[in-house]
């Protein structure tokens, strides 16, 4: 695109609405009063004269009509900041098109961006020159202000049309078709893999339980499943160490007690088979970051996944767990329902972002652990939890695209209940949970409370 002056840009503008009115709706999805360039009393004449125009239109007035326009910036004292009537007339009160309005627009739109680039690089010297900021919220600042920015300047349209979406919804059955390039990420949990398909890129999902109910060893088995078909994955600990996310590791590929590899209890042979899970770990895109402090603020996580994503390519972000997350800003006294509700937001704007599914774990208020009965549920047994038992509900329910539950149903039975699927329908399933090697597998048909040995032999 030409580059053109930027006072020749707005004057352009501005004697484009005025010529012709009916490009001002398609205008104002441009630009602004801010986009237009300060005077020297810090006002924008210009500014002005652009919102004045809008109102009029909005109003239903006639702008063609040039003494309504006239008496109406003589009114304001604006025609005397604009050159008084006669350098008005000659630079507005044109007789013809000026090229078009969006053209001109798209100009003053450039030029502001510009504009904010530059007071962003002063800015930055300024934060940086003054030492008061340590360099890590620095960092995270310039970046939001720049990701502003970037929005500001961006050309792309979120209108399309009905028959254009269907068109890429054909286009992407086909190329999966064809070159076998199916986006949705397989997560070895075969209830999910099968029902859903596995895990959508741009989705939330959110996996919640009890304390000690199995959605870390969950979250952690579905990474390393995804990271062994060599797809990226990041699982970001607010809870556990690297050490213990090894060990949970170690004790699924080789059946080893967890117990006995943490406080180093195995045998020769039983270290070779772990010196062997060690070694094809090497290979395998699964990538661990245990943060503290600022750094497990939710920003500080979105940022590491950024870089994640354009070093590593991510393929889905694990996130251990939402309600210990850091508030981005340690002065601010931020309750827990304010903190987890922009974390959740965040994340779900991450995941379309980056494109890739981000599941996040958190945890179930103590209402489910009372009594009652529910889908089958004895009255001695806590019910199955719902949305409702989220902790600091609300926010998590309405952003996630899926919630499931891990609910405890004792003998070594877990059951896994999707809550929540946006555009699927609900579901449950019973899965069998190895407590020594922290593995979750498939149940057995006996596992299943109608299941009778006597009629076993039906079933084969």
């Amino acid at each position: 695109m030409h580059k053109i002056d930027p006072l020749e840009a707005e004057q352009g503008l501005l004697a484009a609405m005025l010529l012709d009115p009916t490009t001002i709706p398609a205008v104002e999805s441009i630009v602004g009063y801010d986009d237009f360039e300060r005077d020297d009393n810090r006002k924008s004449s210009r500014g002005e004269f652009f919102t004045l125009l809008v109102e009029l239109h909005r109003a239903g007035q006639s702008i063609r009509d040039r003494r309504l326009v006239v008496n109406q910036l003589r009114a304001t004292g604006l025609l005397q900041r604009l050159g008084g009537p006669v350098e008005f007339s000659a630079t507005y009160a044109v007789d013809r098109v000026p090229d078009n309005a969006a053209t001109y627009a798209t100009h003053v739109r450039e030029h502001s961006v510009r504009r904010q680039l530059r007071g962003l690089a002063s800015r930055f010297s300024e934060r940086v020159l003054l030492g008061e900021d340590d360099a890590t919220s620095i960092a995270q600042w310039t970046r939001m202000e720049l990701e502003a920015i970037e929005s500001r300047a961006s050309d792309a349209n979120s209108i399309v049309t009905m028959g254009d979406a269907c068109e890429q919804v054909i286009a992407d059955i086909q190329a999966a078709k064809h070159d076998g390039n199916v986006e949705l990420i397989e997560t070895g949990v075969d209830h999910l893999d099968n029902l859903y398909g596995g895990l959508q890129p741009a989705r939330l999902y959110v996996i919640a339980a009890r304390p000690g109910g199995g959605k870390s060893c969950l979250s952690q088995q579905m990474g390393e499943f995804i990271a062994d078909s060599n797809l990226g994955a990041l699982f970001v600990s607010l809870e556990m160490s690297t050490k213990e996310l090894a060990t949970r590791y170690l004790a699924r590929k080789t059946g080893i007690n967890s117990k006995y590899i943490g406080t180093y209890a195995v045998d020769d042979d039983e270290e070779q088979r772990l010196i062997q899970a060690s070694r094809k770990a090497q290979s395998m895109p699964f990538f661990i970051n245990v943060p503290f402090g600022r750094r497990a603020s939710v920003e500080a996580i979105c940022a590491i996944a950024r870089v994640q994503k354009a070093t590593n390519d991510i393929s889905v972000l694990l996130v251990d767990y939402l309600q210990i997350t850091e508030s981005d800003d340690p002065r601010r006294d931020e309750r827990e329902y304010e903190r987890v509700t922009k974390a959740t937001r965040s994340f779900k704007q991450l995941s379309r972002e980056l494109n890739i599914p981000v599941v996040i774990l958190s945890q179930l208020n103590r209402d489910g652990d009372k009594g009652g009965k529910g889908h089958g549920d004895s009255s001695q047994q806590s019910r199955w939890p719902r949305l409702s038992d989220l902790r600091s509900s609300g926010s998590i329910e309405q952003d996630a695209d899926c919630v499931m539950f891990l609910h405890d149903e004792g003998a070594g039975l877990v059951r896994l209940i999707v809550a929540k699927m946006r555009g699927a329908e609900r579901s449950d399933e019973l899965l069998r949970f190895d407590g020594p090697t922290c593995t979750f597998s498939a149940s057995r048909p006996e596992d299943h409370p109608n299941h009778f040995d006597e009629f076993s032999d039906f079933s084969r």
